[in-house]
This record gives structure tokens, C-alpha cells and sequence, in this order.
């Protein structure tokens, strides 16, 4: 009988729950007039609608949906949309995350259908971009993830097709294909939580590569799967902290390199991937002098060199602290003309500046950095520190500030591996530290290298 009397008060609870009320065709003529108004002009004053619709105890989704895909069918987002609605983030009666969802959504809806006509009537520059940028780089934590729910709600089950703008063969503008690239880089932004590319059809080897490593390529699907199998090494064992590489350009493919910063709207690094075949080799074995370097395709070696210029580029900006310590320990080692620190280097790289000295031998230690270490500590066994502290600046530099760094290896066939070692920093001055110490096959190997090193002299 109890169990009974139960069952009937769950159908009856379940009977009476509150569902999700259907707007009306009058609340949804009011919702369209007052979406108009915010994007004809500057407003002076909140949308009450608008604000009233977002606090609604229950969100029909569906009816959302249709509700923007009536505003869209002969509307578009305009630059009065993105002030009006961000106003209303910032300054609204409204739950902020509730009206930030709102406006992903709405946000979105217009994207999906300013592609969707793109087709057959190209595009103009999309006004949601840069709104939906200006919210993320506010870096309002909440206010962002509930921006990227109302994209979910809208091109989590439609996404926006981008795929016939990026092919080798489109025949749209170059205009169209730029704000396509940027709809991917944008919206790539907001894939904390949410699976972003699940919200973009692109083509294969820009959806798969994404997927795998969170960066963006654009190759036109001119590599091969060699290619992509080295790339995604590389981007997958590299930490995306270390480089804070975004795109990846194939310039004979798409016709945009990294050098076009001034085209696209990019939160960090761009680099080219050249479109070079797999099977031709690059020989390592010259220098550095006495680390055994095995070949690697030329392919791979080129993208090393443009990564360690990238991560040389990207780590020192933020560690100007580092940054002094190479200046002067490769200022002191031309000084002193030590030959065993002009062996690292051939002959038209020894007394180049530091940074170029310091990106070749980034460049080695992504190759091989095991190599490159067994005959510094070698050397260093023997009393000969400054290759082991040349080195271990590459691993400071790579170590992000922390107690561990990765160690690289590439095989033959361009892909790399990497794992994690420990670092022994030692104080130089006040909140400063540097590496004197690194754990490489089986054992610390740490020494005194406080003469290498500058100490900041006090005022």
C-alpha cells in the first residue's frame, strides 16, 4: 500500500511539474522588434524584453532557436548589437550568465546563418566576432563559460559549415576565407568546456588536427598523412603553454602566412608549415660536436626551427629575468673565445647574437636533447661546465618557471616524443633563480654555476 501510495505521488508530481513555457506569437513579435531596435542604434536604456525573457524561470531551448532563426531570416548582427548587448552584460538588472548566454546564443545563430548565405552570396566582416572576442578578453570567468553554453545551445546541434571556404579549390574570396579562418580561430577560444569543434565543419585535416591538438591548421588538406602524423607530434608533445601557437599556415596551400598578423585576430603565436616532402633527410650529425644526431626528414627539422624561434620568442617576452641571464652568458663566452662553447655552434652560428645562438640550440634540444646532454655532462665531468649551463638554459627556457623540463627526441620518421625530467634551481638574487642541475640517465647531474651566471648588482 505504501508503495503504492508513492508511485501515485511521483505521476502526480511528475503530471504537474513545471515545463518550459512556449513563448507566445505576441511575446515573440515584441522579442523581434526589441532584437531590431538593439541593433538599429545605441541604447539609452535597458532592454526590458529582452531582460524580462532571459530571467525567465524555465529556458525553452527550441523555442530560442526558432526565435532566432526568425530574427536571422532577414536580419543580421550589426555593430550596434555587439555594444548594446555587451552594455547589457555589464550594466543590466539581469543575471549576468543568464544574459551571457542569451547573447552566445544569439551571437552564434547569426553566424550559422551569415555561412549558410555565404555560399552562394559570400560574406561581409562579421560583427559577432569581435563581440564574442571582446567578451573572452574581458576574462570574466563565469561570463565566458555561459557565453560558450549559448553557443553550445545553437551549434551544438548545427554547426556552422566552413568546410567550402577552406578548400584548395574555393572559389570565394579571399575576404570570405579570412573571416572563415577567423570564425575558427574565434570560436576556437571558448572550447574550455565545450567540444568547439563540434561546432565547425571544416575540412579533414583542419577538423582532425584541432581535435588532436587544439590548434588551428590550415593546409587546404594539401598534407599528406605523414605530414599530419609529424605535425601532431610535435603539437601534441609540446606543451601549448611553451609556444602559445594558435594557427598553423601552409602558404602555398591557402596563400596567408604568420606574416599576415595584421589580417587576423589571434590570441598568441602563428607559424608556417612548410610544404616540403617527407622523404628528403637533414643530417645532424655535424654539430654539435660530439652529440651522436641521427637524420630526421627535412620536413620536420624545418618546423623544429621555426617552433624553437617560436618558444624562444614566447617564453622570454614573459621572463625578461631569463632573458638577461642569456645576454650575458653568451656575451661572456665571446668574450672569453671558449672554444668548447663555439663547438656547439658551426662555424656562421658561433658568434651570433644570443637569441640566434640560443633558438639553434632550442632547436637541438627539440631534435635531441638526450644527445645533446650526454656530451655536456661529459665535458662537464671533466671540469668544462659551460656547454652543460648553455644547455641548461634551453631547459630553464623550456621549464616555464617549474622544477621540471621536457626532454625531446625525434625519430627517423618526424615524430617526437618528449618526457619530463627534474631541474635544481639555486638563488641568484633576490626572487631569482637559475638551473644548476638536471636528472638525466639515472642520476642528478648539478653543478656550481655561479660564475656563469649575473647577479643583479643592488642600487
Amino acid at each position: 500500500m505504501k508503495r503504492c501510495l508513492c508511485l501515485t505521488a511521483a505521476l502526480f508530481a511528475l503530471m504537474n511539474s513545471a515545463a518550459p513555457a512556449t513563448l507566445t506569437e505576441e511575446q515573440q513579435g515584441r522579442l523581434l522588434q526589441a532584437l531590431s531596435t538593439m541593433g538599429a542604434a545605441p541604447l539609452t536604456s535597458e532592454s526590458r524584453e529582452i531582460c524580462d525573457y532571459v530571467m525567465r524561470e524555465e529556458l525553452d531551448l527550441q523555442d530560442r532557436v526558432t526565435l532566432f532563426d526568425q530574427f536571422f531570416a532577414g536580419q543580421a548582427f550589426t555593430a550596434h548589437h555587439a555594444y548594446n548587448l555587451e552594455a547589457h552584460l555589464h550594466y543590466a538588472t539581469a543575471d549576468k550568465e543568464r544574459m551571457a548566454r542569451f547573447a552566445g546564443g544569439f551571437a552564434a545563430s547569426s553566424l550559422r546563418h551569415a555561412w549558410q548565405r555565404a555560399e552562394t552570396a559570400g560574406i561581409t566582416p562579421l560583427s559577432a566576432l569581435p563581440f564574442l572576442e571582446s567578451i573572452f578578453n574581458k576574462g570574466v570567468n563565469n561570463v565566458t563559460e555561459a557565453l560558450a553554453s549559448g553557443i553550445e545551445d545553437i551549434l551544438g546541434s548545427q554547426a556552422v559549415n566552413l568546410a567550402p571556404f577552406l578548400t584548395l579549390d574555393t572559389l570565394h574570396s579571399r575576404e570570405t576565407v579570412i573571416e572563415a579562418m577567423q570564425t575558427c580561430i574565434t570560436l576556437g577560444v571558448f572550447s574550455t568546456k565545450h567540444n568547439s569543434a563540434a561546432w565547425i565543419v571544416s575540412p579533414k585535416n583542419t577538423a582532425d588536427f584541432y581535435e588532436n591538438t587544439k590548434v588551428w591548421l590550415f593546409d587546404a588538406n594539401l598534407l599528406r598523412p605523414e605530414h599530419l602524423t609529424s605535425l601532431e607530434s610535435l603539437f601534441s608533445s609540446v606543451p601549448a603553454t611553451l609556444h602559445g601557437i594558435i594557427t598553423l599556415f601552409v602558404p602555398e596551400a591557402t596563400g596567408f602566412s604568420a606574416a599576415d598578423t595584421s589580417r587576423f585576430r589571434i590570441p598568441g603565436m602563428s607559424l608556417d608549415i612548410p610544404l616540403v616532402d617527407m622523404e628528403p633527410m637533414r643530417d645532424l650529425s655535424m654539430y654539435p660536436a660530439g652529440a651522436l644526431m641521427r637524420p630526421i626528414p627535412e620536413f620536420t627539422a624545418t618546423v623544429l626551427e621555426r617552433l624553437a624561434a617560436t618558444i624562444q620568442t614566447h617564453q622570454l617576452q614573459q621572463r625578461p629575468d631569463l632573458r638577461e641571464r642569456v645576454h650575458h652568458f653568451f656575451t661572456l663566452m665571446t668574450a672569453r673565445a671558449d672554444p668548447t662553447v663555439v663547438s656547439l655552434f658551426p662555424p656562421d652560428f658561433a658568434y651570433r647574437t644570443p637569441e640566434e645562438r640560443m633558438t639553434y640550440l632550442g632547436f637541438y634540444w627539440l631534435a635531441n636533447s638526450h644527445a645533446l646532454l650526454e656530451t655536456a655532462v661529459a665535458q662537464a665531468e671533466q671540469g668544462v661546465r659551460a656547454p652543460l649551463f648553455a644547455l641548461l638554459l634551453e631547459a630553464d627556457l623550456c621549464s616555464e618557471q617549474g622544477d621540471t623540463a621536457p626532454l625531446f627526441r625525434v625519430n627517423p620518421t618526424g615524430v617526437l616524443f618528449s618526457e619530463e625530467t627534474a631541474l635544481r634551481r639555486v638563488p641568484h638574487g633576490p626572487g631569482l633563480t637559475h638551473v644548476n642541475g638536471i636528472a638525466f640517465s639515472s642520476r642528478l647531474w648539478q653543478y656550481d654555476m655561479a660564475d656563469l651566471v649575473r647577479i643583479p648588482q643592488p642600487f
